[in-house]
């Protein structure tokens, strides 16, 4: 294999450093502090988070969405329900999340089933 700049980009990451002793019990109360630290550092969209889903032969797909609600009930993005990620998620509801705060040192991943909002919601 052929030397590759991008091995010269690598940083040591020092300021995030995750303590479990620290950090909220409820990752919910948790996220939302860490949303919080984002939008406070003026980082760039700090709401926008990869989400993958897959088709019903599980062949993955990814994009970035922006998060618009959160709370105890789950995470809240938008999408139209023809698309192409409304159809994946229609075919096979379970989807993954990703935020990263890189200037911060720090990402949350998130697993789970989603369901549609009220249509008064979205």
């Amino acid at each position: 294999m052929s030397s590759s700049p991008l091995a010269d980009l690598r940083q040591d990451y020092r300021r995030g450093v995750l303590d479990e002793s620290t950090v909220d019990a409820d990752p919910i109360c948790q996220f939302q502090a860490w949303l919080t630290d984002a939008i406070s550092a003026g980082l760039p969209e700090p709401n926008a988070m990869t989400l993958a889903t897959a088709d019903r032969t599980g062949r993955p797909y990814a994009r970035v969405v922006l998060l618009k609600d959160c709370d105890a009930s789950g995470f809240v993005f938008y999408t139209h329900y023809r698309s192409d990620k409304g159809r994946q998620l229609a075919e096979n509801p379970h989807a993954a999340l990703v935020f990263a705060w890189l200037a911060l040192e720090r990402q949350v991943r998130i697993e789970g089933t989603v369901t549609q909002v009220a249509p008064a919601e979205s």
